[in-house]
C-alpha cells in the first residue's frame, strides 16, 4: 500500500469518526422512544452509504463489504419491504459497534478473511431472522450467503429484491428465536412502526464549504503568528530608543496598526481550533448505554452547554478523565434499581455533563444521583494502604478527604469489575488535567449523589499576561485568574497559627497570602507587605494573594510548554519570548497554591 492510500485512509478514519457518532446517537435515541422516523431511517441509511462508499474508495473493501450489507438492511427498512420492529435497534447498534473494529482492525492490517467472516457471521443470522422466508430456498442458505464464490453480495432471495416481499404483521416464532439468541427479541409488539414512504418532498441542498485540516498544521501557523508577536515587540522596544520624537511617533502609530492586525489574526487561527463540547458530548451516550447495560443499571444520560467551545488540541487530554469519571459514576455511584427502589428513588439513575465559560476558563462538571462517596470508608483504606496517618486523617476536612479519591491505587470497591474496580483511574484523571493546566476537585453528599468539577484554560496556545517583578526577576501572571490588585494597609494582615502564616482580609472574606520570593528562593526589594503589592487570583473557588515587590505592563503573549522543551520546574507552567529576545516564565497559578499546601501540612508534622 503507497503512503497516499494510508493518507486517504487517515483522514477517511477521522470522518468516519464522526459518522459512526452519529449513527450511534441517532440509534440511541430511537432505541428510547421505541422507533425510527422516517427521517432518520434514511439519515441512517445515507451514513452507511458513505461509509461504505468512501471505504472502498480508499481500499477499505472488509469495512465496504459489511458496511454493503447493512446499508441493505437499512434500504429494506426505510422502503418498507421488511416488517420494523424496535428490537432491531439494538442489532443496527451492534452493526455499527462491528464496523468500527472492522475499521480499526483494516487500518492497522489485522484482519483477514477468517476474522471478517467470525465478527460478521452472527449479525449476518440475525439480520436474515429478520426477513420473511417465502422462498423455501432461503431456509437452506447458511449465515455467509450473503457473499458467493465471485464475493458479490447476494443479500437477498429474487422476490425480495423485486419488491414482493411481504410485510410481516408480527415475526414469526423461528424469527423471534432468532433474535433471542442474539439478545434482540422484542419487547412488546409495536403498533406502525413501519417507516413510510415520505411522500415525494423537494430537499433543500445545502453546500457546506468546508475542509479537513491537520491540527499540527494549525499549530505551525499559530508558531508563524508568534513568532510575528515577538518581531512586534522587538520592533517596540527597539523604537523607544529612538531619539526624534516625530520619528517615533510616526513608527509607534504603525507599530500599534500591526499589533491589531496580528491579534486579530490570532484570534481568526483560535477560531479555527476551538470546536463546541456537543463533539466531546457525542463519545459519551453509547459509552453509558453500553456500561449500564453490562451492569444491568437503568441510567439516563443529559447535558448542557453544547456551544461553549474548547481547543481542540484539548480534547484528547480531556476525554480520557471523562471517561474515567463516567465509568465509576457508573460502577460505583449509580446503585442497582432495587437498592434505589429502597432508598425511595427513581430506578432509572441520571449522569450529567454541564460546561460553562467563565473568566478565560472553562468549567466541565459532571453529576451523577447514585450513593455518593463514603467518606469514613474511604479514609479508613487509606490509613490501611499508608496514604495518609491516623493524624493527618484527624486534621483533614471534607475537601481533603473527598481529595483521596485521587490517590493512586485507592479504592472503596469489594469487587473488580471490566468496568472499573481496580484502584486506577482517577488518579489519571487529575494527572492528565493538571498537565493541561488545569484543576479537578469533587463533592459529594452520600446517598444523593457525586459532583466532580474540572476547570480547564480555554486554549494552551496564548494568553494576556501581567508582568510582575520579584527582586531582579521578572514573571508573567496569566491576566484570566487575576481579580484584583492592592497595596494593603497593614490592619488588613492577619498572622495566624505560629505567626508564620499571613491571611489579607478583604470585605469579611479571609484570603491566604502566598510569598512568591519564598517559593523561588528570591531575595525580594520589600519584605513588609504593606510595602509591596498583593494580586489576588482565583482558581477554580480557591483565592489566595500573590505578594510581589511591583507589576508592571501587561501584553499577549505565546505559551511555549516548559516541560517539552526543557523539563518541569516547580511554580513555572510555561515560557515565552520577550520582546528583547529574553525568554519569558509564566506563573503556575495552581502548581503555586499546590505547592504551599504542601508546604503547610510539612510544617505541620502531617
Amino acid at each position: 500500500m503507497n503512503d497516499m492510500v494510508k493518507e486517504l485512509q487517515a483522514s477517511f478514519a477521522e470522518e468516519a469518526t464522526e459518522i459512526f457518532d452519529a449513527l450511534d446517537n441517532t440509534l440511541l435515541a430511537s432505541e428510547q422512544v421505541g422507533e425510527i422516523s422516517d427521517m432518520d431511517m434514511a439519515n441512517l441509511f445515507r451514513a452507511m452509504h458513505t461509509l461504505k462508499g468512501s471505504g472502498s474508495s480508499v481500499e477499505l473493501m472488509y469495512l465496504a463489504k459489511f458496511a454493503h450489507v447493512t446499508e441493505d438492511f437499512m434500504d429494506k427498512l426505510r422502503n418498507g419491504e421488511i416488517y420494523f420492529n424496535v428490537s432491531m435497534i439494538p442489532l443496527l447498534i451492534n452493526c455499527s459497534d462491528v464496523l468500527k473494529d472492522i475499521l480499526d482492525k483494516e487500518l492497522y492490517g489485522e484482519i483477514d478473511d477468517n476474522i471478517f467472516k467470525d465478527m460478521t457471521s452472527d449479525l449476518e443470522t440475525s439480520i436474515l431472522a429478520c426477513i420473511k422466508k417465502e422462498d423455501a430456498s432461503l431456509k437452506d442458505e447458511t449465515h455467509n450467503s450473503y457473499y458467493n464464490d465471485n464475493n458479490d453480495f447476494g443479500f437477498f432471495n429474487k422476490e425480495a429484491q423485486d419488491g414482493k416481499a411481504k410485510l410481516l404483521a408480527e415475526p414469526s416464532s423461528e424469527v423471534k428465536k432468532a433474535l433471542e439468541v442474539f439478545h434482540v427479541i422484542p419487547h412488546k409488539k409495536q403498533e406502525n412502526t413501519t417507516p413510510k414512504k415520505s411522500e415525494n418532498k423537494k430537499t433543500k441542498q445545502i453546500t457546506q464549504n468546508t475542509i479537513r485540516v491537520n491540527l499540527n498544521k494549525i499549530d505551525l501557523l499559530m508558531n508563524s503568528v508568534g513568532e510575528l508577536v515577538i518581531t512586534n515587540a522587538m520592533l517596540a522596544q527597539h523604537t523607544s530608543s529612538i531619539k526624534e520624537q516625530e520619528v517615533r511617533d510616526a513608527i509607534d502609530e504603525r507599530l500599534g496598526a500591526l499589533s491589531r492586525h496580528i491579534r486579530e489574526m490570532q484570534e481568526s487561527i483560535m477560531s479555527i481550533r476551538m470546536i463546541p463540547m456537543e463533539n466531546v458530548y457525542s463519545k459519551f451516550p453509547k459509552l453509558i448505554r453500553d456500561n449500564a447495560k453490562k451492569l444491568g443499571k437503568e441510567v439516563e444520560f443529559e447535558h448542557y452547554g453544547d456551544a461553549v467551545e474548547i481547543d481542540k488540541a484539548m480534547i484528547e487530554g480531556l476525554m480520557d478523565p471523562l471517561i474515567h469519571i463516567i465509568r465509576n459514576s457508573l460502577d460505583h455511584g449509580i446503585e442497582f434499581p432495587d437498592e434505589r427502589i429502597k432508598n425511595n428513588k427513581n430506578t432509572i439513575g441520571k449522569i450529567t455533563i454541564s460546561a460553562e465559560q467563565e473568566n478565560g476558563q472553562i468549567i466541565v462538571k459532571t453529576k451523577d444521583n447514585g450513593r455518593g462517596i463514603d467518606i469514613e470508608a474511604l479514609v479508613e483504606k487509606a490509613i490501611s494502604n499508608g496514604i495518609i496517618t491516623e493524624t493527618k486523617a484527624y486534621n483533614m476536612d471534607k475537601k481533603d478527604k473527598h481529595n483521596l479519591i485521587f490517590e493512586a491505587g485507592l479504592s472503596t470497591s469489594k469487587t473488580i469489575t471490566d468496568i472499573s474496580g481496580r484502584g486506577v483511574g482517577m488518579d489519571v484523571a487529575k494527572a492528565n488535567i493538571n498537565k493541561l493546566g488545569g484543576t479537578i476537585r469533587i463533592n459529594s453528599k452520600k446517598g444523593e449523589g457525586t459532583e466532580i468539577f474540572i476547570i480547564l484554560p480555554l486554549t494552551l496556545a496564548i494568553l494576556d499576561g501581567l508582568n510582575v517583578r520579584i527582586g531582579e526577576e521578572k514573571y508573567i501572571l496569566p491576566l484570566n485568574v487575576i481579580i484584583e490588585s492592592l497595596q494593603p494597609h497593614p490592619d488588613m494582615i492577619k498572622n495566624v497559627g505560629s505567626g508564620e502564616k499571613e491571611l489579607l482580609i478583604l470585605r469579611d472574606d479571609f484570603i491566604p497570602v502566598i510569598r512568591l520570593h519564598k517559593l523561588f528562593d528570591l531575595i525580594p526589594s520589600h519584605t513588609d507587605l504593606p510595602d509591596g503589592m498583593l494580586i489576588i487570583v482565583k482558581y477554580g473557588e480557591r483565592k489566595v494573594a500573590f505578594f510581589v515587590d511591583e507589576f508592571l505592563d501587561q501584553y499577549q503573549v505565546v505559551v511555549k510548554p516548559l516541560d517539552k522543551n526543557f523539563r518541569y520546574v516547580k511554580g513555572i507552567g510555561a515560557a515565552t519570548v520577550r520582546g528583547d529576545g529574553s525568554i519569558g516564565l509564566i506563573l503556575d497559578v495552581l502548581g503555586i497554591i499546590e505547592e504551599e499546601k504542601q508546604r503547610e501540612r510539612t510544617s505541620k508534622g502531617a
